[in-house]
């Protein structure tokens, strides 16, 4: 892109009319220049496509091995209860040890954070921490792509919006496309859950509405996430 602008300004510093050749030269520079900023615009389109399939099956992989292990412990659990002991032989009773034992490691398996977040009207919101700098309200959102953010928060990361000259469609909360700028996050932290190098999007202040930005699926993918309305409390559950 700076490349492009200082083409132009010195596009407009000759006279097209005497130095015919420079002119012409400098034309096809910037039509070459073009092309390669659309093509990479195309190509980044593209991954954050890509991006959000992948999240899309990651969080319900993720979400599926939790729900099943949750059901087979539940089942072992109800079993050995209704069970009588006693009558149980030395086999029977070393099953129930292992299984019992092969369950607390698998449990290992999950690492739960918990994050107050405030849940009113349906809606749950929670505070982020960007790039370890840079506190910002989100609404937690899995209809969401990516994580959005406004172009004031943005700002105070050291970004300008309009410095980017490419453009992404990114689903919004009302199942909506929105045009915005694709970034990536170094980190988004809520809790103590943190993801590194997280695709997200810049829109316009205004276009969010009263937070600053949504916490979409490229965050949220990583966890099997749950939320406790009565302790007002975001359960971020991730499997290693």
């Amino acid at each position: 892109m700076n490349r492009l602008a200082k083409k132009g300004e010195l596009l407009k510093r000759i006279d097209f009319k005497t130095d015919v050749r420079n002119y012409n030269d400098i034309v096809a520079d910037m039509n070459s220049l073009n092309a390669e900023l659309n093509n990479e615009t195309k190509e980044v389109k593209t991954l954050y496509e890509k991006e959000k399939d992948m999240a899309k099956k990651s969080a319900e992989l993720a979400s599926m091995y939790r729900d099943s292990f949750q059901l087979f412990t539940d089942s072992l659990n109800k079993m050995y209860a209704a069970i009588d002991k006693k009558k149980l032989s030395s086999d029977e009773l070393y099953f129930f040890e292992e299984m019992n034992s092969k369950m607390n490691q698998m449990e290992e398996d999950f690492s739960r954070d918990i994050a107050p977040c405030i849940t009113e009207g349906g809606h749950v919101t929670i505070d982020a921490l960007l790039d370890n700098s840079v506190s910002a309200r989100l609404l937690v959102d899995t209809g969401a792509s990516i994580v959005v953010i406004s172009a004031n928060v943005a700002y105070r990361l050291g970004i300008k919006y309009e410095d980017i000259p490419t453009e992404v469609e990114v689903i919004m909360a009302d199942g909506g496309a929105a045009k915005a700028k694709p970034i990536i996050l170094k980190s988004v932290k809520v809790g103590d859950a943190e993801v590194k190098d997280v695709q997200a999007a810049i829109l316009e202040s205004g276009a969010i509405g009263g937070v600053d930005g949504l916490l979409g699926m490229s965050f949220l993918s990583n966890f099997v996430i749950k939320v406790d309305s009565a302790k007002n409390e975001l359960i971020l559950e991730r499997v290693l």
